[in-house]
């Protein structure tokens, strides 16, 4: 649901008289999408979903397939259309990078910055 919803956000897709969810072609694709992420050996292991530590690539996979499926089918308002819709996509979304917060420190010769033990 997430990523058919941050595709329609980037696409700024027309609501062509429907809520969201009865666009049901998109959460089908969508879940084709999160079909072919899964590995052979994932399958043969049972799962039914990939890994969660996967979910950020499946999700911005899952956020393209709809992207150009809404493109493709004139539903997108937002214009131009983006030529790489996976750069769109990945630029777009939320990053979890952060730099560090914490403040630079160095080493200065012949000081200590650890107290004395006796």
């Amino acid at each position: 649901t997430a990523s058919v919803a941050l595709a329609g956000l980037l696409a700024a897709q027309r609501a062509i008289g429907k809520p969201l969810t009865e666009h049901r072609v998109l959460f089908l694709g969508a879940g084709e999408t999160l079909a072919e992420q899964l590995t052979d050996k994932e399958l043969e292991e049972g799962r039914l979903y990939p890994p969660l530590s996967n979910i950020r690539e499946v999700s911005v996979q899952m956020a393209v397939k709809v992207v150009e499926y809404v493109y493709a089918k004139g539903m997108a308002f937002r214009y131009p259309e983006p030529l790489d819709k996976n750069g769109f996509v990945r630029a777009t979304a939320w990053n979890t990078d952060y730099d560090s917060f914490l403040p630079d420190t160095y080493d200065w010769p012949g000081v200590r910055f650890s107290p004395k033990i006796n």
